[in-house]
Order: C-alpha cells, then sequence, then structure tokens
C-alpha cells in the first residue's frame, strides 16, 4: 500500500514513509487520508510545574477502520487503533478536533488545516464498516449501496481485526449470497456446517451493533455448542445500540451464571424492540427468572408477544414470581400472544397461571406439556363464565404429559376448558391418561366444541377406548348432530397395545377398534365428523400387524381423507401391495407416512405399480428404515437370492438389489414432484379463473351502474326540457296578454 493516497501534499521522511508502507502492507489497508498534526499534552505535576506542549505526529484513518498514530520524523507507531474505539468526535475550533475513546482517553489533533477533511474521512470510514452507528447520522444511506444485508460481511471483517481474530470466509459467503439475495433477516448460527466458536460468536453479535438488516438473533442448537456465558454478554450489550432485532432465541446456551448477573438484564432494559424471548432448555432457574423479572421485565414498556421459558429448570416459586410480574405488567399481560412454561414444576403456581390466563385478552397459544400442574388449582375462577368469549381467544392449547389421576382431575379440565379456553381449536392431551367411557369423552368434547386438531396419542385407550371414541364422534342414527362438527385432524398414535396384561399370552385382538375408524374415515361420518387428517401410528408395544389392513382397503372409495400416518405397525409386504391397490384408485390423500412395517424390495416393487397410476399423493418420506434392514442382508443369504428370483433382476438384467432400491426411490421421488407440480399449475389456474370471473363480474357491474346513471341523467335531462316547456308556454301567454 502506498502512504501517500490520501495525502495532499504531505512531505515523509524516509523512515516515516518506510514505518508506514510496512504497517499498512501488514494490516492490509488502504489510507483514506494520511495527515501530520500536532498533539496536544499536558506534562509536569502541580500548578507550577504542568504546562501544555505540541509534539508532531501522523495520523493515518483507514479505509477498513485502521487508525495509526506514528511519531513524526523517526516513524514510530506509538498508537495501533481503530475507529470501533471512537465514542465521540468534537470539534474545538477549525483547526483542532478531539476524538473520544473507549478507554476515556483523547487524542488531541491541532496545528493542521484538514480538520474538516479528518473529521470527513472519520465518517467515511465508518460509514464503510460502521454503518448503523451514530457516527453516519449526518449521511444519506442506501442499502444497496451498502452491498448485501446493510453491509454486514464487511462490519463482521472489520470487527474481527478489530479483536485480533481471523474472520471465516464461509460466514461471509453465506451472508453475501443466500441471506442477501433472498431476503433472509434472520441471523442463525446453525446455518454454518460448523458452529462459530467463542470469539467468533463475539465478533457476529458485536456487529449486530451496527447492522439495520437483521430482524432476529438464533442462538440454538448446534449454533449454541461452542458460546457461553461471555456470548450472552455481548448479547445484552449489543442490545443496547440495535434497533432492528425484535426476535432473540437462546436456546440450550451452555450458560448458567450470566443469567443471574445484573448487568446482563440491564442491557435488556436499555431495548425497547425486543418483542420474541425464547431462553428454553437453559439453566436460568429460580434466580434468574427473579432478575429477569425484577431488572426487565417490570419494567418492559412496549408490547411483548411471545415467551419461551419450556425446561429452564423453575419451580413453583420462580413461576410464580414470573406469572405474577408479567400480569402486573399491561404491555405484556395484554399483548402476550405466545408463552411456553413446558417441563418446568408448576404445581401450587398452577393459580397464578390461571390469573393470567383471565386477564391475558391476546393469548393464543399455550404450551404447558409435562409441568406437574395441581389440577385443582387449574380450575376457572368464580365468575368467570361472565367474561365474553372474545377476551380468552386462546387456539391452541398443549396439556401433554399432564396425567389427570385419579379423582378430580378430568372435573377440574373441563372446568379450565369451559372458563378459559372456550375457543380453543388445536389441543394436544397425549400422554394425559384419558379417560375412556363415553361420558368422559362426552364431557370432555362438550367443553371444547370447536376443536379442529385434536391429540390423543399415547394415552393406551385400547380397543374399548378407541371404539367408544369413534361412537361419540360420529354417534349412529338419523341425521345425529357431530359433538364436534369441526375436526379435522385426529391423531390416536400408540393407543393400542399388543398385550396390555402380561400374564395372558395370546395378544389382544383390535378388529373392533378398527372397523370403528373405517366408520370414522367413512363418507355417511363425515357430514358430523369431516375428518381429512388421521394418524394411527404404532410403536414397540403397539402393533396392529395385519389386523390394519382394512382400514387401509376401505381407502379405496374414501374421497375425503388427505393425510395418514400408519408407521411402526411392521406388517409387511402386504400392506405395499394394499397401499399400491389403493394409490391406484384414491384421488385425495396427498399425504402419507408407512416406514417402519417390514417393507422388503418386493414390496416397494408391488408399491410403485399403484403409485405411477396416482395423480395426488405429493409427500410421501421414503420408507428408509425398512430399506435399510432389508438392504443389510447378505447378497448371498436365501432371501436375498429369493427376492432376484422373483423379481427377474440379477446376473440376467445385469443390476443389483441395491441399484433396484435407487432406482424405485428416484421414480418415487419423481412422481411426488410431478405431482406437487401438477398440484400447483392447478391451483394457478383455478386462481386465474377466479380473478378473471371476478374481473368480468366488475365489468358488468360498472357497465350497469353507468347505464343506470346514463338513464337517471336522461331521465333528469327529460324533466330538465319540460320543465323549459312549460315555462317558455307560460311566457308566451304573458306576451300575448301583454300585446293585447
Amino acid at each position: 500500500m502506498d502512504s501517500s493516497q490520501g495525502s495532499s501534499e504531505l512531505n515523509l521522511t524516509a523512515a516515516e514513509k518506510r514505518e508506514i508502507d510496512t504497517y499498512l502492507a501488514k494490516q492490509k489497508e488502504r489510507p483514506l487520508i494520511t495527515e501530520r498534526f500536532k498533539e496536544k499534552k499536558t506534562v509536569g505535576v502541580g500548578p507550577l510545574l504542568k504546562k501544555e506542549i505540541e509534539e508532531d505526529r501522523i495520523i493515518i484513518i483507514g479505509k477498513k477502520g485502521c487508525l495509526p498514530v506514528f511519531i513524526g520524523g523517526t516513524g514510530k507507531l506509538i498508537y495501533d487503533g481503530h475507529i470501533v474505539e471512537i465514542t465521540g468526535i468534537e470539534m474545538n475550533n477549525p483547526n483542532e478536533v478531539t476524538l473520544k475513546f473507549r478507554t476515556e482517553a483523547s487524542l488531541v489533533i491541532s496545528g493542521t488545516t484538514r480538520v474538516l477533511d479528518i473529521i470527513t474521512a472519520l465518517k467515511k470510514s465508518f460509514l464503510f464498516n460502521l454503518p448503523g452507528s451514530p457516527e453516519t447520522k449526518d449521511f444519506e444511506i442506501k442499502a444497496d449501496q451498502l452491498g448485501p444485508c446493510y453491509g454486514f460481511s464487511r462490519t463482521y471483517r472489520c470487527i474481527s481485526r478489530y479483536m485480533g481474530i481471523p474472520y471465516r470466509d464461509d460466514i461471509c459467503f453465506v451472508i453475501d449470497n443466500i441471506y442477501g439475495p433472498n431476503q433472509i433477516r434472520e441471523m442463525n448460527f446453525g446455518d454454518w456446517f460448523e458452529p462459530p466458536t467463542l470469539h467468533q460468536a463475539k465478533a457476529i453479535i458485536d456487529s449486530l451493533k451496527y447492522n439495520k438488516w437483521f430482524e432476529s438473533l438464533v442462538i440454538s442448537g448446534s449454533g449454541a455448542s461452542k458460546v457461553g456465558n461471555d456470548a450472552i454478554m455481548i448479547v445484552a450489550s449489543m442490545l443496547q445500540h440495535n434497533r432492528t432485532i425484535t426476535k432473540l432465541v437462546l436456546d440450550h446456551v451452555p450458560a448458567r451464571e450470566a443469567w443471574i448477573f445484573g448487568d446482563t438484564w440491564e442491557g435488556f432494559a436499555l431495548n425497547n424492540y425486543l418483542t420474541v424471548l425464547n431462553f428454553a432448555n437453559n439453566q436460568i432457574e429460580d434466580r434468574g427468572v427473579q432478575a429477569f423479572c425484577d431488572q426487565y421485565l417490570a419494567n418492559v414498556c412496549h408490547p411483548m408477544q411471545a415467551i419461551n421459558l419450556s425446561k429452564c429448570g423453575l419451580t413453583k416459586a420462580g413461576l410464580s414470581t414470573f406469572l405474577q410480574t408479567i400480569r402486573g405488567n399491561k404491555w405484556i399481560g395484554k399483548n402476550l400472544k405466545f408463552l411456553a412454561l413446558s417441563e418446568n414444576k408448576l404445581e401450587e403456581a398452577s393459580t397464578a397461571l390461571v390469573d393470567f390466563i383471565a386477564i391475558a385478552s391476546s393469548l393464543k397459544q399455550l404450551e404447558i406439556s409435562d409441568v406437574s400442574p395441581n389440577w385443582l388449582g387449574m380450575r376457572a375462577p368464580d365468575g368467570q363464565e361472565n367474561v365474553a368469549k372474545k377476551d380468552l381467544p386462546i387456539g391452541k392449547l398443549d396439556l401433554s404429559g399432564n396425567p389427570f389421576g385419579k379423582g378430580e382431575g378430568m372435573v377440574d379440565l373441563v372446568s379450565f376448558l369451559l372458563g378459559l379456553c372456550p375457543n380453543v381449536t388445536d389441543l394436544d392431551l397425549s400422554e394425559c391418561t384419558i379417560p375412556t367411557s363415553l361420558p368422559g369423552f362426552t364431557s370432555l368434547f362438550e367443553a371444547a366444541p370447536n376443536l379442529v386438531r385434536l391429540n390423543i396419542s399415547d394415552n393406551d385407550l385400547g380397543e374399548d377406548g378407541i371404539v367408544n371414541l369413534v361412537e361419540v364422534l360420529s354417534p349412529l342414527g338419523a341425521n345425529p348432530p357431530g359433538i364436534l362438527p369441526r375436526l379435522r385432524h385426529l391423531n390416536i398414535s400408540n393407543n393400542m397395545p399388543s398385550n396390555p396384561n402380561p400374564l395372558i399370552v395370546k395378544p389382544r385382538s383390535y378388529l373392533n377398534a378398527v372397523k370403528a375408524l373405517v366408520h370414522l374415515i367413512s363418507a355417511e361420518t363425515y357430514p358430523v365428523c369431516p375428518i381429512d387428517s388421521l394418524h394411527v401410528r404404532g410403536g414397540s408395544k403397539d402393533r396392529l400387524k395385519i389386523e390394519l389392513l382394512p382400514l387401509i382397503t376401505a381407502l379405496l372409495n374414501n374421497n375425503t381423507l388427505t393425510d395418514l400416518d400408519i408407521r411402526g405397525h411392521r406388517v409387511g409386504d402386504e400392506l405395499a401391495v394394499n397401499l399400491g391397490r389403493v394409490l391406484s384408485g384414491n384421488r385425495t390423500l396427498k399425504i402419507l407416512y408407512w416406514d417402519e412395517n417390514n417393507t422388503t424390495l418386493m414390496g416397494l416393487e408391488n408399491f410403485s405399480m399403484g403409485l405411477r397410476r396416482n395423480l395426488t399423493l405429493e409427500r410421501m418420506p421414503i420408507p428408509v428404515l425398512d430399506i435399510a434392514d432389508y438392504l443389510k442382508l447378505p447378497e448371498n443369504t436365501q432371501g436375498m437370492q429369493l427376492f432376484k428370483e422373483r423379481l427377474k433382476i440379477g446376473e440376467k438384467v445385469g443390476i443389483s438389489i441395491q441399484e433396484r432400491t435407487t432406482q424405485l426411490i428416484s421414480e418415487f421421488q419423481g412422481i411426488l414432484i410431478q405431482n406437487s407440480v401438477s398440484s400447483f399449475k392447478d391451483k394457478l389456474i383455478k386462481e386465474a379463473a377466479r380473478k378473471k370471473l371476478e374481473h368480468e363480474q366488475n365489468y358488468i357491474d360498472n357497465n350497469n351502474n353507468n347505464i343506470n346513471d346514463s338513464n337517471s341523467n336522461i331521465t333528469n335531462s327529460s324533466n330538465n326540457v319540460s320543465s323549459v316547456s312549460n315555462g317558455s308556454s307560460g311566457n308566451s301567454v304573458t306576451v300575448e296578454s301583454v300585446q293585447k
């Protein structure tokens, strides 16, 4: 690099030029300005010996942010600074400017006529590297002039150089070539194959101080594996300056002490823009949530929309403090739309939860899975029946993993649903040991008549429970009223244990349960229970095997079901054969899951014949577990030889079983893609036809309005002509009378 760049008639000695050129080459820096000046310094101690002196200095302001100062004459480097350290620029007079730094030190530049040029060069360097800093407020900045994502890559490289760490090209590549062109505004640490280290994470987070592109920061999963307490502290520092990030996700961060530090929450408190907070899977515990409430939540003065504290080690004391705090803050209580407290210990804090729900007029989704609630405390408070339903908008409710136990648990749940969640449409009651009797199902569904999605998996309903469930959902009789007339999705997976009693050797039959499910998806039942998505997944203890086949056969004439999950039943190749037959005639099924059913290559061959005739299936994950099981068999085993013989492949055709499997998988994927594209085209055509019809109707309506207006104008004109004629005749009479 040439030290003369950016200088105007600046004469450098040979020593100065040599030292400056060496520095610029090492830093790969390009100077915006190189200027000689006088540094004012105060030396001496005491009022008599204290005096102000001036020393000859040379300053360089680099395009990449370097700010070195050299001694005049020798060219020795005395200060290797950076624009990141500058906290203020004050112009004392036309020939003097003071630079203030983070360390509370300052540099007084005088004895030069180019003070304005120095200030301009500093601001240009800020604009180029730190475009969101206060020093750039006088510049009109256009986002496209700064590069992708508001110039984030350049800021990240600048901060990395300042911290003395190498920047990663793969991070810059993702920012410039994926985030920017695709308008992605979420900075996610999981988007890189190798998660950022602690120092790299610090550089990325610190760069967000000066960025106005990103609206959310996500540090979770593998992306959070190498960050810790220091990263959380620097996030808090970043939030004091950033004004665009509204969503923050710190999920499973290996930190504990940072959650109880006052500095952490003080940084959060200085930010008035965060609306979504996700701190799930962190060791916050009661001490951390106490600091969270006292120093941040209690002082929030902007609408908060979502908070996730799932699996944070909170007990009833911490949860009670949290719930009382957000209830007492109107900015949170009246605006919160999402709240997740799963896998904590609610217990006696259930009363505080109920009190909060009663005033949460915007809460639409509540997740309290596996919280060990006190069901008696979950009852709706007195007078809750007088509250308007529109003020209790919870639509999605997750109560999974909270067994009702014996006694009044079910009664308490019904009271909770009727009083606090009358509008719930998505209810998860998996692993809740719900009662399987007809009255139990009836009282539950009557408390939630607007359900669209219901998950009651893993409840060991058994055959009687399934039959009773179907009987309540689709009562027999002439035009019976449906108890859940809006239900679309039903999940009853893992509810049919193959051997519920270990003393009974003979496995239990579930033929009656399967017949009930066949009735549930029939055309006769659809008007009272319009289910179009059914999940009947099996497990290690819940396998229907060949008893599942009647349900599959019923799909041949079914024209309502669009989503089916039958994984894990170990049926064998007979399932693949029946599915192939069904798909050749079915015209409504769009989603199918059927892995873990002991399907072999022969089953896939039979399945493929039906799939080729299907035009509607769009999503079907390949049964990789079944394929992996039979591909593990050696080529010379009896089973593999039987495959070759029956499928007539092998040495005659020159293709192996593995190759044939690959061909079938590729064929499956091609058919699914073709169906998806065809469905998308149909939607476009229908939308275009709808818009055309709407346009024609508007045209006709406009013409009719114009015709009506014209008729009205003609009528008015006729009336005017008549009145004029009458007036004329009257005048003529008057004239005649005058003549007479």
